[in-house]
């Protein structure tokens, strides 16, 4: 909860309970194969957000539409070179305090197997356009606030992983109860 001190021209936030927040909705996911070398994942959901905060002031209530999705492609490109790409997005999320928008981002993957199988080699990209930031907006009569928050998101992670054993026991542990 945001108040403002009109006197020092101060604002004070502080965690409040509401006296109900309700959600409804639906998830989805749908699986794809794909050119018999792939896949596409979707999956997201979609829902009502009904808050009351009227222990705090009468008109703080709320009640707003929001949805989610996200896809992963896989491919493999080469028997031992598996690539994969995958993005979201939230819509923005409307409550009785203000608005808030999360930008969603795209994910790229590469992974190599080596050494016939027993080791790997990736390369991941997150937020490869630089794009996840969250932005927020609370109005009242005394004041507006309009702020953001952008982390360093886009990061290369280089991996390289090495499975102990045989690959016909590690088959054999996975088959196994």
């Amino acid at each position: 909860m945001r108040t403002f001190d009109v006197a020092t021209n101060r604002a004070l936030i502080r965690p409040v309970n509401y006296t109900s927040a309700d959600n409804y909705g639906v998830e989805y996911v749908l699986r794809i194969p794909f050119a018999k070398k792939g896949n596409v994942m979707l999956s997201g959901s979609a829902y009502i957000n009904s808050m009351n905060g009227d222990n705090i002031e009468p008109a703080l209530q709320s009640e707003a539409f929001h949805y989610n999705a996200r896809m992963s492609f896989t491919y493999k490109i080469f028997k031992p070179t598996t690539l994969q790409v995958s993005g979201m997005y939230f819509s923005p999320f409307i409550g009785p305090v203000g608005q808030f928008w999360m930008k969603g981002g795209v994910d790229v993957g590469i992974r190599q197997d080596v050494f016939k199988g027993k080791a790997q080699l990736s390369a991941n990209l997150t937020d490869m356009f630089n794009t996840r930031e969250f932005e927020f907006r609370n109005e009242r009569t005394e004041y507006k606030f309009i702020g953001g928050r952008k982390r360093e998101s886009m990061v290369l992670m280089l991996s390289f992983t090495w499975r102990f054993g045989s690959s016909d026991e590690i088959s054999k542990r996975k088959t196994q109860p």
